[in-house]
């Protein structure tokens, strides 16, 4: 099977490379938000990750297939900086551990090179220059399990927050694969800072099985779990995880579909949740817009929810969204609130290489005058 996803990649490249520098931007956006792009300097591969310690610094993987890399965004100065040159195979998803640390997910391999491929690495700046270049800064942080028949297809990676959310002990790295037939995973890798240390919870297994393909997770302000998949239909799903007795995994009475996918005939890419616990998932319908948005229901392993129109751009293939602060509020109207990231291909399927930017537009001090006239 892992010819098919080679011949995949090289298509993907050659489309790429056909229409290298080309951009995306927004079509459609939200009254009260403010639009943007950042410049990559090449293309955008899909994987994005923040800094907790600082909302300003943004990871993003960059580059074509089996030659990817991993740049640094400064959003405080707009500067984009190569951190981690490789070169990856394929980079799936980015976390961050600690401070001067970054978790890659490269599901493929670049043979040419000594970084060890299709694995979870553990990059660690011991010199403390500012990227992950220096021999012995990148190292195998925990070898993959339950991998399918097509190879290891790691997908999307969070740090699981402050208070053990669902069980899950705070600064755990998880991460989702994409290996079809129902055997896709979401995993949990306690003490991700150190190789010593880490490991699989449970040892072994996975934290929640059973969907097809990867679309991205999240965590809401009681610590709960959502999910987006897609499966081989390419319809999309939502689902909601609650582990209700906080043990090592989700129980077949711990987990509901709050988003059907008859109403996500696109898929999904990604997903994300803001300070307000407004969810936002990435699908690619025909028609309508990409980023739509959903409450969080209150129960949400009895109750189903429903999709709002967001934003909408020139796109073909929206692949990743990001907010850089689950603590700045995302509410239109909210002075220094959060930022929301989003990336995917250029038209033509050229990989894009900028990143389109929201952010909530500050209420003018008139404006705010003129409601108690």
């Amino acid at each position: 099977m892992k010819w098919k996803w080679l011949l995949w990649g090289m298509c993907l490249w050659i489309l790429a490379s056909m229409g290298a520098g080309q951009t995306i931007s927004f079509t459609n956006v939200p009254e009260g938000y403010e639009q943007a792009s950042i410049d990559l300097g090449m293309g955008f591969t899909g994987a994005l990750a923040v800094d907790p310690s600082n909302p300003d610094f943004v990871y993003a993987s960059v580059g074509s297939w089996q030659q990817n890399q991993v740049v640094k965004i400064d959003f405080s100065d707009q500067s984009v900086r190569t951190v981690a040159s490789g070169l990856f195979g394929s980079v799936g998803g980015l976390a961050v551990p600690g401070p001067n640390q970054l978790v890659i997910v490269d599901n493929d391999d670049y043979a040419p090179n000594t970084i060890p491929g299709e694995t979870i690495l553990l990059c660690t700046d011991k010199n403390l220059d500012g990227d992950f270049d220096e021999a012995g800064e990148i190292e195998e942080l925990i070898a993959p399990i339950l991998v399918g028949s097509s190879s290891f297809t790691g997908g999307q990676a969070r740090i699981a927050p402050a208070g053990n959310p669902s069980g899950i002990p705070a600064g755990s790295l998880l991460f989702q694969d994409a290996d079809g037939g129902c055997k896709g995973d979401l995993f949990v890798v306690t003490n991700p800072r150190s190789p010593a240390t880490a490991a699989f919870r449970p040892s072994g297994d996975a934290y929640f099985s059973g969907f097809d393909y990867n679309g991205g997770f999240d965590f809401d302000s009681q610590g709960r779990t959502f999910m987006g998949t897609t499966n081989f239909s390419f319809s999309g799903e939502v689902l909601a995880l609650v582990n209700l007795d906080h043990d090592e995994r989700i129980d077949p009475d711990e987990w509901n579909d709050v988003i059907t996918s008859a109403s996500l005939y696109g898929g999904i890419s990604d997903l994300a949740i803001d300070a307000e616990d407004h969810g936002f998932v990435v699908t690619n319908p025909w028609d309508g817009y990409q980023v739509q948005s959903f409450e969080i229901p209150s129960d949400p392993l009895h109750e189903a929810c429903a999709l709002s129109d967001f934003a909408d751009t020139n796109s073909p293939w929206l692949t990743s969204i990001l907010l850089n602060s689950r603590d700045l509020p995302f509410e239109p109207g909210a002075r220094n609130g959060a930022t929301m990231i989003v990336g995917g291909y250029a038209p033509g399927w050229a990989s894009a290489a900028n990143l389109l930017t929201l952010k909530p537009k500050p209420v003018a001090a008139v404006k705010i005058w003129d409601v108690y006239e």
